[in-house]
């Protein structure tokens, strides 16, 4: 027996408000909150159905798939052999504690191995400014730096081999549509409703960049002088 760790990465997942929203710790569901959910769906359907009647439909970005390395059950198995652990005979307790930290092992496997397409990549740059306000200029070397540390780290980056404008233009597209950010003279502005919606996209990849997006952040705060 194997388990296959798969990375899977999206610019937009249809849920995400859905699911922010079951997030917040004190939001009460309603006695109609399936009735709600049912027009939340309509209204989905309409505006999208809208969309392609009218010409305006455009795809909802890339998706991307890595698979990595196989793990096999049989080598952890002796691992814990060797160690003069026999699994099943361990008590209940100790049992799923072994169990935890190889589901552990898993998940930090796939966290390694995400890919960043465009939003992402995008929202990581918008993000780590902590402003409703970026320029232009400064968002697009943020997210061309922020690629750089992705492929040294060897983050499985969805068309790396183009500018960052045209990256940059393609998440554009799907932010503005979105309405989590807009344009404003040589820059770009957070919506009000768009700040939880670009920290969700982040946190995709925000652990692939470790220590980066912190450091930026610390040198953003500095004076001038002492940045330099």
């Amino acid at each position: 027996m194997y388990v296959v760790p798969v990375g899977i990465n999206y610019d937009r997942v249809l849920e995400d408000r859905t699911l922010l929203r079951e997030l917040e710790v004190h939001a009460r569901r309603p006695v109609t909150s399936r009735l709600d959910q049912v027009r939340e769906v309509g209204r989905f359907l309409f505006w999208n159905v809208t969309r392609v009647l009218t010409g305006r439909w455009r795809r909802y970005g890339r998706a991307a798939v890595t698979i990595g390395q196989p793990i096999a059950i049989d080598t952890w198995l002796s691992s814990l052999e060797r160690e003069g652990v026999s699994l099943f005979e361990l008590p209940r307790a100790e049992r799923l504690g072994r169990l935890q930290a190889f589901c552990d092992e898993v998940l930090a496997r796939i966290g390694a191995i995400i890919p960043v397409t465009p939003v992402p990549l995008t929202c990581a740059a918008l993000q780590s400014f902590d402003a409703d306000f970026v320029p232009r200029a400064q968002l697009l070397e943020r997210m061309e730096a922020m690629r750089d540390v992705l492929r040294e780290l060897n983050g499985r980056i969805v068309r790396a081999d183009r500018n960052i404008e045209e990256t940059f233009d393609r998440a554009y597209r799907m932010l503005r549509m979105r309405r989590i950010i807009a344009r404003a003279g040589d820059g770009y502005l957070v919506l009000p409703k768009g700040r939880a919606l670009i920290t969700y996209y982040a946190n995709s990849i925000v652990p692939l960049l470790g220590p980066f997006t912190e450091g930026v952040r610390a040198r953003d705060r500095l004076p001038v002088d002492d940045a330099m």
